[in-house]
C-alpha cells in the first residue's frame, strides 16, 4: 500500500532553492518596494512593468517564482499567466492585486494561480 507524506518546509529551507523571482509590477513605487524588500532577502528579482517585457523575460530566462499584478499594460497578469501554463511552464505564480471579488479569485486560480496576495499588504506576507 502507498502512503503519501504531505512535508512541511519552513521559510529558510524554500529560500535556499527559490532565488530567481519575475515580478511584474505596473505601479512604481510598489515595485521598487516588493523588489527592495526581496532583494534584501536575497532573491534576485527581475521587475518589469508590463505583461509583454514579462512574456519576452520568461522566454530569456528561468524563473523560480512568478509575482504578478493582474491590471497591467499590453497583457495582463491573467492572460500571461495562463499563456505560460498553455506552454507546459509550471513555475509556482502568485498574483498581488486588489481584485478581491470572488470572481477574480477563481479566475487567477483556474489560469493558474499558486496563491494570492492582496494589495495592499504587510510586507511579511511576501
Amino acid at each position: 500500500m502507498l502512503v503519501k507524506y504531505k512535508h512541511f518546509i519552513n521559510i529558510s529551507t524554500i529560500q535556499s532553492f527559490m532565488k530567481n523571482i519575475l515580478l511584474l509590477e505596473d505601479d512604481l513605487i510598489l515595485g521598487e518596494t516588493i523588489k527592495e524588500i526581496l532583494e534584501d532577502e536575497d532573491y534576485i528579482v527581475t521587475w518589469v512593468k508590463d505583461g509583454s517585457n514579462a512574456s519576452n523575460e520568461t522566454f530569456e530566462k528561468s524563473f523560480d517564482l512568478y509575482l504578478f499584478d493582474v491590471n497591467v499594460p499590453f497583457i495582463n497578469g491573467f492572460e500571461l499567466l495562463e499563456s505560460l501554463r498553455q506552454n507546459k511552464d509550471i513555475t509556482p505564480a502568485i498574483f498581488i492585486t486588489a481584485l478581491i471579488d470572488i470572481e477574480n479569485l477563481k479566475k487567477g486560480f483556474s489560469v493558474g494561480a499558486d496563491d494570492y496576495i492582496r494589495k495592499p499588504f504587510d510586507a511579511n506576507e511576501l
